[in-house]
């Protein structure tokens, strides 16, 4: 009778899981992240490319695209970027460049492999920290989740800082539950070690570790908080402070001129209601599951799941109320927020109502389609493939000095991914703040200021906008085109900030002969 009460009791979730285990949920993650590796090329975000990648390969090369590094620079002053993450990439590109001539799409590939493969300790440690705060059965629903979940393995292959320090944090706070009872001030300084890093990573992960610090003091006292303290600022002394120190002669330098940077320009980039990141996070788990985890995450506030629970809070309370939002700054809690609204969920169907356990049934039955719908399209999806395609096919050029991108429809072109080009050209930005007509006087002087191609972004006023610039250049002569992937023209017509448009090539043949294939 017991064994009958307790599976009348199982939802649909952990009908599905109640024959996976911990190896079979990994194999099944990797091989996931590992169709994202292959098919999942491009980029997302302005951020994982030309702040990671773009700027780390240009200093192997010696070029220093954007002007970061202060020898570079005719008045040096940092920028306020963190030179962790993009340094580790600059030391993977130097080393793969000393070993051969890998092309970009060979280094992008092992790239999001590595990173697809550090991903799976995301897949882990959610698993053994949700088996200490509530039990097997519902660590494996937690591990299933966190590798099936339908933007993962596409973000996890993604060079994006907020979900590369996902597993420092998780590692860290993997470890504080590994204390027991009986802390060991070894693995409180290694903890506090491995925050560290994700603070290195990306310094809005201190809310987090704060959360840590407090929990521990909580829980293990003033004399464990002490020794996860000394971790934690040992690894920030040595990685952040160190790297500044090396580039900067003072530490901290980039840490510090960030802070008074987002100070002062907190209102100047997207800005939403306290509730955004609310929205966003029920939204990504869809209707009506996203609104009952919140349920599910109130149902896990306990002394047990403190470790995750209060650094998770901070962190959300911290980017709720900051003005300055974007949808990526959230994603680094997206897997505790999981980890703990399962596993509040978990706990509230123990509770034996049965028409919560029919409406929760009827909510993951709802989420596990959509998931399995939306799962193949993130899988194979080819970020920004119009403009990183365009680059590979004109790398076949040689001794290309300038490009111009073309978009007078908009106040802005989008920048085009010169890591795909293996050179580091000039750039011209044409668009309706700044005409083709307003550059030329540089093109008059000395025909080599001209660019060698012109690149027009998207189909509108598209004749017009030809016919203004070979006003400038005659021998403008038709090269190409790319068209955006399939996921990137239905993101434009869901919504057209999501501006991935089909690129027109044309030549400057006074600039450049036609190279034959």
């Amino acid at each position: 009778m017991h064994f009958k009460h307790q599976k009348m009791k199982e939802d649909i979730l952990s009908k599905l899981t109640q024959k996976l285990t911990l190896p079979k949920i990994l194999i099944l993650a990797f091989l996931l992240r590992f169709i994202a590796v292959i098919f999942a090329q491009g980029f997302g975000y302005h951020d994982d490319h030309f702040l990671i990648i773009e700027a780390s390969q240009s200093w192997v090369d010696g070029h220093d695209y954007n002007h970061w590094l202060p020898w570079n620079q005719e008045d040096p002053k940092p920028e306020g970027h963190s030179f962790f993450y993009v340094g580790v990439h600059f030391c993977f590109f130097w080393i793969m460049d000393a070993l051969a001539n890998f092309s970009p799409a060979v280094k992008m590939f092992i790239i999001r492999l590595l990173h697809a493969l550090m991903s799976l300790l995301v897949v882990y440690f959610s698993y053994t920290i949700t088996l200490r705060i509530s039990d097997k059965k519902n660590a494996i629903n937690v591990g299933f989740l966190m590798a099936v979940f339908w933007i993962f393995p596409w973000l996890s292959v993604r060079n994006l800082v907020e979900m590369f320090c996902i597993p420092f944090l998780l590692g860290a706070t993997h470890l504080l539950y590994k204390q027991e009872n009986k802390p060991s001030p070894g693995l409180l300084i290694w903890a506090g070690f491995i925050a560290g890093l994700a603070f290195s990573c990306r310094f809005q992960t201190g809310f987090y570790i704060l959360g840590l610090g407090i929990s521990t003091l909580f829980i293990y006292r003033i004399k464990s908080t002490i020794y996860f303290s000394i971790g934690v600022i040992f690894s920030i002394l040595l990685i952040q402070g160190g790297i500044d120190l090396i580039i900067w002669k003072r530490p901290f330098a980039e840490m510090t001129e960030y802070i008074l940077y987002n100070l002062a320009n907190k209102y100047s980039y997207g800005t939403g209601a306290w509730y955004t990141y609310v929205s966003l996070l029920t939204g990504l788990l869809f209707l009506p599951l996203g609104l009952i985890y919140w349920y599910g995450f109130y149902k896990a506030s306990s002394r047990k799941s403190m470790f995750v629970w209060l650094p998770t809070l901070l962190f959300l309370i911290f980017h709720s109320f900051y003005p300055n939002k974007q949808e990526r700054f959230i994603f680094t809690i997206i897997p505790m927020f999981i980890l703990l609204g399962q596993t509040g969920l978990y706990l509230a169907n123990q509770e034996n109502k049965k028409s919560f356990r029919r409406f929760l049934d009827i909510s993951l039955c709802i989420f596990l389609i959509l998931n399995t719908l939306l799962l193949p399209l993130t899988l194979t999806y080819y970020g920004k493939k119009a403009r990183v395609e365009s680059m590979k096919y004109l790398s076949k050029y040689e001794n290309i000095n300038y490009l111009m991108t073309e978009n007078t429809n908009a106040s802005s072109g989008k920048m085009p991914p010169l890591f795909y080009l293996k050179q580091w050209p000039g750039v011209y930005e044409v668009d309706n703040t700044r005409s083709c007509d307003s550059l030329s006087y540089n093109w008059k002087e000395n025909p080599n200021f001209q660019p060698s191609f012109v690149l027009f972004e998207g189909d509108k006023n598209l004749k017009n906008r030809i016919d203004t610039v070979k006003k400038q250049f005659p021998l403008l002569e038709y090269e190409a085109t790319f068209v955006p992937g399939f996921v990137d023209r239905m993101l434009y017509t869901l919504n057209p900030m999501n501006a991935n448009e089909t690129i027109y090539i044309y030549r400057n043949k006074q600039r450049i002969a036609k190279k034959k294939n």
